[in-house]
């Protein structure tokens, strides 16, 4: 049975594997970076808000 969650509940690893030169910024913290207490599938956590200002920031 499927279920969803509001919240992620556990991380124990990140693993970035890739030959390409990129960038990237990983946000890890507690219910303020995972969004615990706004809209549900709004994207309006504050990571959320700093991808697209860096995302706008690149492309004048």
């Amino acid at each position: 049975m499927q279920s969803q969650t509001p919240a992620w509940n556990l991380l124990t690893a990140i693993d970035v594997i890739n030959n390409e030169n990129v960038s990237t910024i990983a946000t890890v913290g507690d219910s303020i970076t995972d969004g615990w207490g706004s809209t549900d599938s709004e994207n309006q956590r504050w990571p959320n808000h700093f991808a697209r200002r860096i995302f706008n920031d690149s492309f004048p």
